[in-house]
């Protein structure tokens, strides 16, 4: 996808596009961010995959991850996001299944998917417990969910990047949104603590938070080229105080460390495996 295609569909994320620095933002970030994703997945599972992207909205992941797993399918309960995201694949080349739903029962029948991506999508949903129990079910039972999800606590809110509009009550962040002209309201978006989002998780999947590794292992990921210079002085950081046998002292301390910067972390990198079904 060339620099041309890149603004064009960053121009129709709405409301995001009110702000031109986000679509900027996209333009330069999202292709790292779904290449990262392409990357750490087909370390699990090979093209042959069937994959679903849950939350595809306006088809940009779909491009990407096409060029890898062929047979993937796009889902959102948003009919104008499904339009447009048929509009802009066309123009693509790119004809793959773009689906709408009702955003509670997924029209597939379980076990079918070797991999659900799901990314930046639990924040946006009203009930995450139906959307997780949704997933839990159509992945097969070694199937893999590759989920990521911004931090409320994080000072800089990710979506309108305006400070500490995460940490105020629904009807100020709605003021503040629109005051400052970026969108109608906040309060239908819905950012969790990592407590909360892990313990989400885990009521359905076995969780593994790859966060970590990905910032130590940041070139790989091309990280330093989405966060800047200071994401490579973290992940050096990281490296150097790894628990070590020789040193138990350094152990502890990078476990303190790592169980702080959870918390305040931008956003977090699960992989997720289903546990029983008996769960269902």
């Amino acid at each position: 996808m060339n620099k041309k295609q890149l603004y064009e569909y960053g121009s129709h994320y709405y409301p995001y596009n009110r702000d031109p620095h986000w679509v900027d933002w996209f333009v330069k970030v999202a292709p790292i961010k779904v290449k990262r994703s392409l990357k750490i997945l087909s370390q699990y599972k090979g093209p042959n995959a069937k994959v679903l992207d849950y939350g595809c909205g306006i088809g940009f992941n779909i491009y990407y991850f096409a060029k890898f797993f062929p047979d993937i399918t796009g889902i959102d309960n948003d009919k104008p996001s499904i339009e447009i995201a048929h509009k802009l694949l066309k123009k693509l080349s790119c004809n793959k299944r773009v689906l709408h739903y009702d955003g509670k029962k997924l029209p597939f029948k379980s076990g079918v998917f070797d991999i659900v991506n799901a990314a930046d999508v639990w924040e946006q949903v009203e009930n995450p417990h139906i959307m997780l129990k949704e997933i839990h079910r159509v992945l097969k039972p070694d199937g893999i969910l590759y989920i990521t999800n911004p931090n409320r606590l994080w000072p800089i809110e990710t979506h309108y990047k305006l400070p500490f509009l995460s940490y105020l009550p629904g009807p100020i962040a709605n003021l503040y949104v629109r005051a400052m002209d970026r969108a109608d309201r906040y309060d239908d978006i819905h950012l969790p603590t990592y407590g909360r989002f892990k313990k989400s998780m885990e009521e359905f999947f076995k969780v593994r938070d790859i966060t970590f590794d990905i910032i130590k292992d940041y070139k790989k990921y091309s990280l330093d080229k989405e966060r800047g210079g200071m994401i490579s002085i973290v992940g050096t950081f990281l490296r150097i105080t790894e628990p070590s046998k020789k040193i138990p002292a350094v152990s502890i301390f990078y476990l303190i460390l790592i169980g702080s910067l959870r918390w305040v972390s931008v956003g977090w990198v699960f992989l997720a495996w289903p546990k029983k079904k008996q769960l269902e």
